[in-house]
């Protein structure tokens, strides 16, 4: 099976569903996601 190709709005909208989830913190999603906290933040 092929790897699924996901874009980058795709990256952001996963992102900013687990932070709405509240599962992990914010600092360990973006630490997850490869992206700083100002960056994350916006």
């Amino acid at each position: 099976m092929p790897w699924e190709a996901i874009s980058i709005a795709m990256s952001r909208e996963k992102f900013v569903q687990e932070v709405l989830s509240g599962n992990k913190s914010k600092s360990a999603l973006c630490r997850e996601y490869g992206l700083s906290r100002p960056t994350g933040d916006k």
